[in-house]
């Protein structure tokens, strides 16, 4: 299975836009899907990237809850990086996952829901071949590839466009490999894709 992100690429190309995001990272606020438009990207609006959710929960002393053990997991990483991580089932995909812009036509049913609500032309999503597989970068995730206590293959990602945090996110990339591996048992390895590696082969 391959992991592509070259059409992203090139689709930001023709559109002329400068950057991958603007400045995801930086600061909180700007995490936030439709607060701030980009030139050729179409977004949701309203939405907000995973760690602001998680971080607005805690701000207001909600608890977050145990979801399954892997996932708790990433989640603390992302609290204490303040990226966003997201996860999902390997042997749940259908060909090779894409970091694309959306054709408008891609299935996509998310949990507690039972209809499908595609994404929007022009908006990031990753896809396989039966669909979008998470929305608006990592917003929400479709039921049909999410983690579960049963999944034993896993693709966990961290998202970060902030150049100055490089650093921080190969930190955070290693805690979530090493931390993974030592409490739940099993293999990991890591990979870095950007503009200039935009794929990696998972065996």
């Amino acid at each position: 299975m391959k992991i592509d992100i070259s059409r992203f690429w090139r689709q930001r190309r023709r559109k002329d836009c400068r950057g991958l995001l603007m400045m995801i990272l930086r600061r909180i606020r700007s995490l936030r899907c439709g607060e701030r438009r980009l030139p050729g990207l179409k977004r949701k609006r309203g939405v907000r990237s995973s760690i602001e959710a998680l971080l607005k929960r805690v701000s207001q002393g909600k608890h977050l809850g145990t979801i399954n053990p892997l996932v708790d997991i990433y989640n603390s990483i992302s609290l204490s990086y303040a990226l966003p991580v997201g996860g999902e089932d390997i042997d749940k995909f259908e060909g090779n996952i894409r970091l694309t812009l959306a054709d408008g036509t891609e299935p996509f049913i998310t949990l507690g829901s039972n209809e499908s609500e595609p994404p929007k032309e022009g908006e990031v999503v990753y896809k396989d071949d039966a669909g979008a597989i998470c929305r608006c970068w990592n917003w929400r995730e479709s039921v049909r590839t999410m983690l579960t206590e049963e999944a034993s293959n896993v693709f966990l990602c961290i998202e970060c466009v902030d150049p100055e945090r490089k650093e921080i996110l190969a930190e955070a990339i290693h805690t979530l490999k090493d931390m993974a591996v030592g409490e739940l048992g099993g293999t990991a390895e890591a990979a870095f894709l950007d503009r200039d590696h935009k794929e990696v082969v998972i065996d």
